[in-house]
């Protein structure tokens, strides 16, 4: 499905992760527009939708674990390997190259130490995770 300007985008936003391994602000949000642009040439709408406000809500973790040249290259090389996929026109492998980032995600989420259960800024003020009951709104 990926036409030569998604392989295009996809080339340029990894060279740009390259340049950008140190400074991690940066790094993610192009980790994110990567996800974005993948989401995007799936050609799945509702993924699409729901991708974006994730990532407004995930951005602050994001941050505070992607913070290591060891960690932002180990993603940049499994990247490659989901956009080689791609590329071959191999949705299988990148699924499976997909589902396999994910894992390495998840394992280094979990040997960080960071809480999966800590609440996290919504985008537009408010509080999302089991600490954002108040005595305003217990009950609801």
């Amino acid at each position: 499905r990926a036409r030569p300007e998604d392989l295009q985008a996809l080339e340029e936003n990894l060279a740009a992760q390259e340049r950008s391994l140190a400074r991690f602000d940066e790094w993610n949000r192009l980790d994110q527009d990567f996800h974005l642009t993948i989401a995007e040439i799936a050609g799945n709408p509702a993924l699409t939708v729901a991708r974006r406000p994730i990532t407004r809500l995930l951005m602050p973790a994001l941050g505070q674990l992607m913070s290591s040249e060891a960690l932002t290259s180990a993603a940049l090389g499994r990247h490659r390997r989901i956009f080689a996929e791609i590329a071959a026109g191999d949705p299988e492998s990148a699924e499976l190259m997909t589902r396999r980032h994910i894992q390495e995600f998840q394992e280094a989420w979990a040997e960080s130490g960071l809480d999966l259960e800590s609440v996290v800024e919504d985008g537009v003020g408010g509080r999302r995770g089991p600490s954002s009951s108040t005595p305003e709104n217990e009950g609801e």
